[in-house]
């Protein structure tokens, strides 16, 4: 075990170096850049280092030897390093600024109003549908009971849901472009009071049916506008708010796994250790962190499992069914399935997929690409990466704070998590998800142009 460290903290040592030098080298603290080399420090590094201590591997059929594994890991991990440097350096974003379209906020009360109202309709009909938040809440506690794979009372709903969950979104950037001219707007009394009312609006747009992504990605939409519009934010206060939203993360866990009772967990640890054993999770603590921000168990699995040849490539199936997994079943009936078939097969060995049967292990962009075209081969995500990521912050830097593009780059930064955390049909319906609504309104909101002086 003792040389799989090494690996692992040349690989952290790399990530603090950087991140240090980008925001010494006063670069974004929102930049894809910024956001890649922070959360990285946690990926490669913190995540595994605590595995490999802990000697804690929740989920993985055979733990045996998995310490060896994870060096391997970090070896390859680090190779996409300067892979993913690469890719960043061979893009260069050569776009003209003629296109300085701010939005008109004088005239871009309507087409938010009317976005805003349609949503609303949508969760209105997800109600009915539900019988109320009664209902809504009922159909989770019935979830909880069985697994998703037996029951899942959300059925149908994802196109809904697209709509109806992005009323917050919407609200948030109205009311930062609303505020943004206003000499009140920059107390920070008015960023809390309104981080609190788009929690709530969060929790009843989605944050209630166990979604944490949901109500951390859209607060986190919020606070980049706000930031970069109204009043550029401390470091200080960002890593307070950072804190908060992880706080939030470990200890909606309770709901999530729970539901209403389990939230007595917060202050009963006999209730806590309940929730999570029904679950099969013998340490919540270590669960929390090793899910919700590393997948360094999960690739070494997968590595160990293509490198002795025990599972077949996929040769970009599982990409082709990413693609297209946010296109609604009524448009696209036979909808090939994900990545889920592949890591059924490779984390339960002695079950075949089916509809009931099957893996929530997320793969992460790395273990995915191996799980297509091989252990090296599929280093050709790290450039990938590195291309995206590039692209996002050179656009971001071409185009006017409060104009459309700016205004949803947000989302586009959380790419550089979730291309680390999630599998292709996650990406795909994240973006589609957060996209879609807020996109549409803002292109129908009427722009100016200002110049660049």
């Amino acid at each position: 075990m003792v040389w799989s460290f090494f690996p692992v903290t040349i690989l952290g040592v790399v990530f603090l170096y950087e991140n240090l030098y980008t925001l010494n080298s006063r670069k974004s603290y929102f930049s894809a850049l910024s956001i890649f080399l922070a959360f990285g420090f946690s990926f490669f590094y913190i995540v595994p280092f605590n595995q490999l201590i802990w000697d804690y591997w929740p989920s993985i059929p055979v733990a045996d030897g998995m310490s060896g594994w994870v060096g391997g890991w970090a070896i390859l991990c680090l190779l996409g390093f300067f892979i993913t440097a690469i890719g960043c350096k061979s893009t260069k974003v050569n776009f003209r600024r003629p296109l300085n379209y701010h939005i008109d906020t004088n005239k871009m009360h309507m087409p938010f109003i009317v976005g805003i109202v349609f949503c609303l309709i949508c969760q209105i009909v997800v109600l009915v549908k539900m019988g109320g938040y009664d209902g809504y809440l009922n159909a989770y506690e019935l979830r909880l009971e069985d697994s998703i794979q037996n029951y899942n009372p959300y059925d149908g709903f994802g196109f809904l849901f697209t709509f109806s969950e992005s009323l917050p979104n919407l609200v948030a950037i109205y009311l930062v472009l609303f505020i943004k001219d206003k000499s009140w707007s920059r107390d920070v009394k008015v960023l809390v009071s309104l981080l609190v009312f788009l929690f709530l609006l969060n929790m009843l747009f989605g944050g209630l049916r166990g979604s944490r992504s949901t109500t951390v990605w859209s607060l986190f939409w919020f606070v980049v506008v706000y930031h970069n519009n109204v009043k550029e934010l401390s470091l200080k206060l960002l890593v307070a708010l950072g804190a908060i939203f992880f706080l939030f993360m470990t200890s909606y866990s309770l709901y999530k796994f729970g539901g209403i009772e389990g939230l007595q967990g917060l202050w009963d640890k006999d209730i806590k250790a309940q929730v999570f054993e029904q679950k099969y999770i013998e340490d919540s603590e270590k669960f929390a962190l090793v899910r919700d921000a590393g997948r360094a168990d999960v690739q070494s699995y997968i590595l160990k499992t293509y490198w002795n040849d025990e599972y077949p490539l996929s040769y970009g199936r599982t990409l082709v069914a990413g693609a297209v997994s946010f296109v609604p079943g009524f448009l696209l009936p036979n909808k090939p399935v994900t990545a889920i078939k592949e890591k059924t097969g490779i984390f339960w060995s002695d079950y075949s997929f089916t509809d009931s049967s099957y893996t929530t292990l997320l793969a992460g962009g790395y273990g995915e690409f191996v799980i297509n075209f091989g252990i090296f081969f599929g280093l050709t995500f790290f450039y990938i990466f590195g291309v995206v990521i590039s692209w996002i912050d050179g656009y971001s830097k071409v185009f006017p704070k409060d104009g459309v593009y700016n205004l949803i780059v947000p989302v586009l930064v959380l790419l550089s998590i979730q291309l680390l955390m999630s599998d292709s049909n996650v990406v795909s319906q994240f973006l589609f998800r957060f996209l879609t609504v807020p996109l549409i309104v803002l292109l129908c909101c009427p722009k100016i142009v200002k110049s660049n002086n």
